[in-house]
């Protein structure tokens, strides 16, 4: 029996499923072993999205168009179920996207421990993927730790 062929076939999975992974993982593994693996499959995962990204877009008009992209990546996110994406791009080599609905942040309860480790690592290479260099993400507030909003800097 063969492999399975890598293509850009999604499914859709409920947002609980991050909280289940997290809440797995730690009965399993210490936090930062855990928060570790979410990233690290967030990343490929993300690096494997781009195609999907890239789908129909004219590359020119996105390399030539900040508010093309910004927007054709906000609604990349919004129409998968992920949340809402607001972004700030206006500082020099360090971004900014903040979300108030953020699926990987629903939990029943605030964890001041939590984090969207998958979503770290999602964003992260999906946009290293896109601009074929690495690109930072970093999530400064988090809505399952009890933030209003979850935060990604990236650079």
């Amino acid at each position: 029996m063969e492999p399975p062929v890598m293509t850009s076939r999604e499914i859709t999975m409920p947002a609980w499923t991050f909280s289940a992974l997290r809440d797995e993982l730690g009965k399993i593994s210490d936090k930062h072993s855990s928060t570790t693996l979410l990233q690290k499959v967030g990343y490929r995962s993300g690096i494997s999205s781009s195609a999907v990204f890239k789908e129909g877009l004219n590359s020119a008009v996105l390399e030539t168009m900040q508010s093309t992209f910004w927007t054709h990546l906000c609604d990349f996110f919004s129409c998968r179920g992920w949340g809402t994406l607001v972004v700030d791009s206006d500082h020099p080599g360090l971004g900014f996207l903040t979300s108030n609905d953020w699926a990987e942040a629903m939990t029943a309860e605030v964890d001041r421990n939590a984090s969207c480790c998958f979503s770290t690592g999602f964003i992260s290479g999906l946009l290293s993927e896109i601009v074929g260099s690495p690109v930072a993400v970093l999530e400064a507030k988090c809505r399952a730790r009890g933030d209003r909003a979850c935060e990604f800097a990236f650079g």
